[in-house]
C-alpha cells in the first residue's frame, strides 16, 4: 500500500456578475488531460462548483473595447503550510495581465515565474484582458503545486485597440552649469504594461537616465516595464565637457517604437582635486591626538586637499587613499563639502573596534597609502582606558574629611569606565584595594548600573559608628589602591565648638529658661496664683453666658411661636444681665 501526500491549498474561482459580460465553463477533468487547450472551449461545461481541483477552467472576456475594465479573481486558498507555485503561460500573453497578491503584472514584472504562499494566508490572482489587438485572442496558464496543476483558458474578442503615439519627442536641456544640474521629466501614457526595450545613441558620457525613479545605464540595450500604464523617462545632463552635447534614445516593442532627441550646452564644468603638497604628499597628513582614553573617544587624521573648482564639491577621499591598521582600531572615510578654490582640511575618524577587548591599554601603527605616487604615512597611536581615570581620581579625591556628628555622612566619587557591550554593576573588588579603612568609620559602597561603553561613578559612602564618642578628637587613615594608584584620605572625628552646639539648639535653651520663669512665679507668688484662678474662672462663665446667648438668639430665629419667642427673649436678657456684671 503506497501513500500520497495531498496538497492543501485549493483554487477557487469567482463567479463574474450576469452584467459584465464574462463566461465561465470547466473542463471535466482538464487538470489532467493532456489536449487540454485543443477541447477545452468546445467540450468545456457549465461548472458545478467553482472549485479547480480536477477541472480546467475557461475564461471567455467577450468582447473588449478601450472602456472596458473586465476581470476574474481566482482564489488560493491556503494550506497550514507553506508552498511555492510555480505560473506556465504561453499563447497571447501580452494580451492578458496577471495580478498575484500585491504583485501587479506579474509575468512582465518578476524574473522568477514562482511565487510564495505564506500558511494560512490565501492569495488572489486577477486575469485582465488588455485592447491591445483587435480581433481573438486566446491565451492559457497553468499553476503548479508539487507535481499538481491547475490549468486556466482565456479568450477574449477585441473590438477597439488603443492606439500608441509615436511621434518622435525632442528635448532641449538648454544652458548646462555644473552646479545647476536636474532632471527633466517626460512622461508616456497607455502603454498597456508592456516591456519596452531602451537604447542610447549619441555622445558618451553626455547624459544619465532614470525610468520611473530607478536609473538605468546608457551603455547598453536594457528592458524597461512601465508603472501601471505610464512611463516617466528623466533626463538629466552631465557636465564634464564643454560644448554642444547630442544623444537619442528608442523605446520599442512589437507595438510601439517612440524616439527621443536631447541636446544640452555645457558652459561650466568643475576643476580636479589635488594634494595641497604636490611634492611631498605623504605631508599633507597630520594628527591632532595619537591618544584614545575611552571605547567612544575618536582622533582625527587630517588631510589637506585643494578643490581646483569654482563650485562647492562634495568629495569622496576614499578614492585617494587606502588605510591599514589593528583590528581594533576602526576608522571611516567621510564625504566632505569642499569649497571652491580653497584647501580643505578633510578629517578621517579613528576609533575603538567595539566587538575588540578594550579593557586594557592598546597599541597600533596607522598605515595611510596616497594612490597617487604610493607614498605612505604612518601613525602609532595608543589606547589608554585607565589614564584619565587615573588622572581624574588623583584630582578629586580629598586629603581629609571631618566628622563631627554621629548624622554626618560623607561621600567620595571614584571613576569606572565600562569598556564592554553590556551594562554592569560594577563589583568594586575588581578594580579597588581597601588598604587601610578606620575604626571609628562605618564604609558601605554605592554601585549605579552604567551602560556600555560609558563612564559612571561609584561612590563610597562613610558615617560615624553609633558607639563614637565625639568629646574626645580621634584621627584615622582612609587609604585605596586604585587603578595602581595608591589614594588616601585623613578622617578627623572631633566634636562641634560650644557655640555651634549652643547655636544648634537654641530654641530648646529658650523655652527652658521661659518655663523656668514661669514656674517660680506661681511657686513663689501666691497673690498672683489666686487672681490667676479668679480670672480663669470668670473666663470660663463668660464663655459659657457668650454660648448660651449665642444657642438663644439661634432658637428665636428658627421659632415661629410669638410665645415661646417672648420667653426665650427674657432669659436672652437675663444672661445678658449677667454677662455685663461680670469683672
Amino acid at each position: 500500500m503506497s501513500f500520497q501526500i495531498a496538497n492543501a491549498q485549493v483554487f477557487k474561482f469567482e463567479t463574474p456578475k450576469k452584467n459584465e459580460g464574462i463566461q465561465v465553463r470547466t473542463l471535466p477533468n482538464g487538470n489532467k488531460i493532456s489536449n487540454w487547450k485543443k477541447v477545452i472551449e468546445k467540450k468545456s461545461k457549465k461548472p458545478s462548483s467553482n472549485d479547480l481541483i480536477a477541472d480546467a477552467l475557461f475564461v471567455d472576456f467577450g468582447k473588449i473595447n478601450l472602456n472596458s475594465s473586465k476581470s476574474i479573481t481566482i482564489k488560493c486558498i491556503a494550506g497550514i503550510e507553506s508552498e511555492d507555485i510555480e505560473l506556465f503561460y504561453i499563447g497571447d500573453t501580452d494580451l492578458f495581465s496577471i495580478d498575484i497578491g500585491d504583485d501587479q503584472n506579474f509575468w512582465q514584472t518578476n524574473d522568477s515565474t514562482v511565487f510564495h504562499q505564506s500558511p494560512l494566508e490565501d492569495i488572489s490572482i486577477k486575469i485582465r484582458p488588455k485592447p491591445i489587438k483587435k480581433g481573438t485572442n486566446q491565451a492559457y496558464m497553468a499553476f503548479r503545486i508539487d507535481k499538481r496543476l491547475v490549468r486556466i483558458a482565456m479568450k477574449s474578442n477585441v473590438t477597439e485597440e488603443v492606439t500608441f503615439h509615436q511621434d518622435t519627442v525632442s528635448i532641449n536641456l538648454g544652458l548646462v552649469e555644473a552646479d545647476s544640474i536636474g532632471f527633466t521629466d517626460y512622461t508616456f501614457f497607455d502603454l498597456q504594461e508592456l516591456p519596452l526595450n531602451f537604447e542610447y545613441s549619441g555622445d558618451a558620457n553626455a547624459f544619465q537616465f532614470m525610468v520611473d525613479g530607478d536609473s538605468i545605464l546608457a551603455d547598453s540595450i536594457s528592458q524597461v516595464i512601465p508603472n501601471s500604464d505610464t512611463l516617466t523617462l528623466s533626463i538629466a545632463p552631465i557636465a564634464d565637457k564643454l560644448g554642444d552635447h547630442y544623444g537619442a534614445v528608442k523605446l520599442e516593442n512589437n507595438y510601439l517604437q517612440q524616439e527621443i532627441t536631447i541636446t544640452s550646452r555645457v558652459e561650466k564644468v568643475r576643476g580636479e582635486i589635488f594634494w595641497a603638497d604636490t611634492n611631498h604628499l605623504e605631508r599633507n597628513i597630520e594628527y591632532l591626538e595619537t591618544t584614545l582614553y575611552s571605547p567612544q573617544d575618536t582622533l582625527y587624521a587630517q588631510l589637506s586637499l585643494y578643490n581646483d573648482s569654482d563650485y562647492d564639491t562634495l568629495f569622496d577621499i576614499s578614492h585617494y587613499i587606502n588605510i591599514n591598521t589593528d583590528d581594533w582600531l576602526d576608522y571611516s572615510l567621510p564625504v566632505t563639502q569642499m569649497l571652491p578654490r580653497s584647501i580643505t582640511m578633510i578629517q578621517v575618524p579613528f576609533y575603538p573596534n567595539k566587538k575588540s577587548n578594550l579593557d586594557n591599554d592598546l597599541n597600533a601603527t596607522i598605515d595611510i597609502l596616497i594612490l597617487k605616487d604610493s607614498s605612505t604615512n604612518t601613525q602609532k597611536v595608543n589606547y589608554k582606558p585607565v589614564e584619565k581615570l587615573r588622572e581624574e581620581l588623583k584630582t578629586n579625591f580629598p586629603s581629609s574629611l571631618t566628622f563631627t556628628s554621629k548624622k554626618d555622612t560623607l561621600e567620595i566619587r571614584i571613576p569606572y569606565l565600562n569598556t564592554g557591550k553590556n551594562a554592569v554593576y560594577p563589583t568594586v573588588k575588581t578594580f579597588m584595594d581597601e588598604i587601610e579603612l578606620p575604626s571609628a568609620i562605618q564604609v558601605y559602597y554605592g554601585t549605579p548600573r552604567i551602560k556600555s561603553w560609558r563612564k559612571g561613578y561609584i561612590s563610597i559612602y562613610m558615617t560615624p559608628y553609633d558607639s563614637i564618642n565625639f568629646h574626645k578628637e580621634k584621627t584615622q587613615t582612609l587609604k585605596y589602591k586604585v587603578y595602581d594608584e595608591v589614594v588616601e584620605a585623613d578622617i578627623h572625628i572631633k566634636q562641634k565648638p560650644l557655640s555651634a552646639i549652643i547655636k544648634d539648639y537654641t530654641q530648646e535653651i529658650i523655652l527652658g529658661i521661659i518655663s523656668v520663669t514661669l514656674l517660680i512665679l506661681l511657686i513663689f507668688s501666691p497673690k498672683i496664683y489666686k487672681y490667676g484662678k479668679r480670672e480663669y474662672a470668670n473666663y470660663l462663665i463668660k464663655a459659657n453666658l457668650k454660648k448660651d446667648i449665642f444657642s438663644i438668639n439661634r432658637t428665636i430665629g428658627i421659632i415661629q411661636d410669638t410665645s415661646i419667642q417672648s420667653a426665650l427673649e427674657q432669659d436672652l436678657n437675663k444672661k445678658k444681665e449677667e454677662l455685663s456684671n461680670i469683672t
